[in-house]
This record gives C-alpha cells, structure tokens and sequence, in this order.
C-alpha cells in the first residue's frame, strides 16, 4: 500500500510500533467512505490563546462541507462546499475580487473532480489548513509533506483515554518549517483501529530578528472525527 510505505522508509527496527499506528491511522481516512465531525485547536503564547474551530463532513469520491471559525483579533469564517456538481469557497489570501467564488467540478475535457482535488484547489481560502485536517482529507501530497516536517523516530510512551477512548501516545519531535534546524516536540494520541484522538505541537519560536526573544508556542488539537456517522446532506448544497 502506498500510504504504508510512506511511513515505512523511515521507521526504526527496533521501535516500528509508533510508525504502524501512523500508518494506521493514514490509511483509515484515506479509505473513509464517510466522515463527519469536529477539529479543535487551541494555540497559546504569552498567556494570549486563539481557538479555531474546523466542522467537517465528507462522502466520497465528490462531495466536501469545511466550515471554520476562528476567535480573537485574527478571527474569522471560513466555508467550502462541494455538492459534487459544483464547489464553492471563499476568496483565496491576497486575491481582489467577489467574497466567494464557485467553480464546476467536471474540467473541460471531462475529467471530474473529487474531494482531493477540491482540497487542492482551496488550500489558500482556508482560515486553518492543519496536519489534522489533511489527515483527514488523505491527499498524498499532504501525508508527504507531514513526513517531511517530522523526526520519524516516533516512541509510543503509554496510553492516554480521551472522550472515553483509550489511545496509544505516540510521540515524536517536527521542523515547524521547512529547512529549519529547531526542532519542536510532537505528540499524537492514536487509537488502536487509527483514529486520531489529539494532534499536540510545542515548539520555541523566535519573535525579533536578533533573536533577543524566543517564546513557546503551543497548538493542540482536539480531534472527534467519526467516520460512517450519519450526514447532513443539506452541507453539501449550501453553497452560498
């Protein structure tokens, strides 16, 4: 399978457990035929915190329903809809023009598009485009550039139970950019089947350009996506 392989390349002998889970949990979503629910993340600094929500729903192969919402003085709302005929979504980041824009999701030479593609297409009109949400989404691309952005030498230390579910705590450290040096702590919390519980990032990061200040960043997400829960089929076609 080449999801599992993805993660294989670089997983230690001695320690595979960690990098199975991930595997796991790769290949659970990308397979999910449907999936609804919620990400949370929660980001501090300085004693100053910023929550964005990330509602989800999907059914493959075409149809998507993304709506976030973010608190604070960098908030905001973000939708994108596709019905399967047509997907919408709101003006990308440092683009002039209307609010929102929709598109036909059959090309010209008839090629038709599905979830992966649409996600492609509306990277820069998301408020939030997270490690959990393109887990979710499964687009190869994404699951690459995740393994770019880890230090693969995962180690599972023990359990944690979230939402009356037991998961493994795989944990790991991650470049917090590409071509950085630092390198920040990641830890996830996978269930046994490859759901993912929690998606954990803390790293330092420098906020003047003589490196006089270094403050630590903390981004959690709390994930409660369940898949084959029952849709709204409304979300789809609410394209305004």
């Amino acid at each position: 399978m080449i999801l599992a392989a993805l993660i294989a390349f670089s997983t230690p002998v001695a320690e595979p457990t960690g990098a199975q889970l991930i595997s796991k949990m790769f290949a659970l979503y990308h397979d999910a035929k449907t999936l609804r629910g919620e990400i949370v993340c929660t980001q501090s600094a300085q004693n100053v915190t910023v929550t964005t929500r990330t509602t989800l729903q999907l059914e493959r192969p075409n149809r998507l329903y993304i709506l976030q919402t973010r608190d604070g003085s960098a908030g905001g709302r973000w939708k994108v809809a596709a019905d399967g005929l047509r997907f919408s979504y709101d003006r990308p980041k440092g683009i002039g023009g209307k609010a929102r824009f929709m598109e036909p999701m059959t090309m010209r030479d008839g090629t038709k598009l599905g979830i992966e593609d649409v996600y492609t297409a509306v990277i820069y009109s998301l408020g939030d485009k997270c490690a959990p949400l393109d887990i979710a989404i499964g687009r190869r691309d994404d699951l690459r550039g995740l393994i770019k952005e880890w230090d693969t030498n995962f180690v599972v230390k023990g359990t944690q139970t979230i939402r009356g579910i037991t998961g493994n705590v795989v944990t790991g450290g991650y470049h917090p950019f590409p071509g950085s040096r630092n390198l920040g702590y990641l830890e996830m919390v996978i269930a046994d089947d490859g759901t993912l519980l929690r998606y954990f990032l803390r790293d330092r990061v420098s906020v003047t350009d003589v490196l006089k200040e270094v403050i630590t960043v903390e981004t959690n997400f709390e994930v409660s996506l369940k898949i084959g829960a029952e849709l709204d089929p409304s979300l789809f076609t609410n394209l305004n």
